[in-house]
């Protein structure tokens, strides 16, 4: 017998891009973008994954890569406006759980966790 905790499970499917929970960010009034292999980017441009608004935002203004160990980093690519992590200004950053990146008048934030939605409502007999 093998004991394999869940949460080493999702983690693991979610490096896989499989779309069942994992990490992804969280941008107001749209659906979460999953982060998988491929990079994440965010920009004013139409081929950008995350568009925001903005004369000083390039079309591919920030990126967000899988490091080989898992991790998230976070570039800056260019352009007038600041790339920001937590409020402060970012060329590269290895992102965290929680972390709330802002371009341009966006800020979306970064949820490595599956949602509790299961613990906000309390089921009933």
């Amino acid at each position: 017998t093998v004991h394999v905790d869940p949460r080493q499970v999702d983690r693991l499917l979610a490096k896989e891009g499989s779309g069942r929970g994992g990490a992804r960010l969280l941008v107001p009034g749209r659906d979460p973008v999953p982060l998988g292999k491929e990079p994440v980017t965010i920009g004013s441009g139409t081929e950008a994954t995350v568009r925001v608004p903005g004369v000083l935002v390039k079309p591919i203004h920030a990126r967000i890569t899988r490091e080989p160990d898992g991790r998230l980093r976070l570039a800056h690519l260019g352009g007038l406006g600041p790339t920001k992590v937590n409020g402060e200004r970012v060329t590269e950053f290895l992102l965290r759980d929680g972390d709330v990146i802002t371009v341009g008048t966006v800020e979306v934030t970064l949820c490595l966790e599956e949602p509790a939605a299961s613990a906000a409502r309390p089921l009933r007999a």
